[in-house]
């Protein structure tokens, strides 16, 4: 296996603002230091992980669980940032298509870590979700 680059805040920030979230503007310093610490931490168990979920094509058909998807009873919601760049809120959509009501909600400005970068439309769904 080729070697990895030390982790640092930087290379961390850089990875959450492609692939995580929509704007950086809420990864403290601090946080991106923590997480290139953690990386480097758990290196091997990431690679197994990587190695494990992905495939060439994509995320391999296993970790979909599409057997069960249609067998979800309970009432559910997916807060889904609109710039994800990891899934796409049309592939939740077609796997949630039996529920009564529609569980997919699109956060504008959003992306994989809608929380991070929308905190207060995350909150107002969740609220809005468990009044409903």
């Amino acid at each position: 296996m080729a070697a990895l680059a030390r982790p640092s805040g930087a290379s961390s920030r850089a990875f959450w603002r492609r692939v995580l979230v929509a704007t950086d503007a809420g990864l403290s310093d601090e946080m991106m230091a923590c997480d290139a610490a953690n990386t480097e931490r758990n290196r091997v168990s990431m690679r197994s992980l990587l190695h494990r979920v992905a495939a060439p094509s994509g995320v391999r058909r296993a970790m979909l669980a599409d057997d069960a998807w249609p067998h979800l009873a309970d009432r559910c919601v997916m807060l889904w940032g609109d710039q994800d760049k990891v899934g796409r809120a049309d592939v939740a959509r077609e796997r949630l298509s039996h529920a009564a009501a529609p569980p997919v909600v699109d956060i504008p400005g959003a992306g994989h870590l809608p929380w991070l970068d929308q905190p207060s439309a995350i909150v107002d769904h969740i609220r809005g979700f468990l009044r409903a």
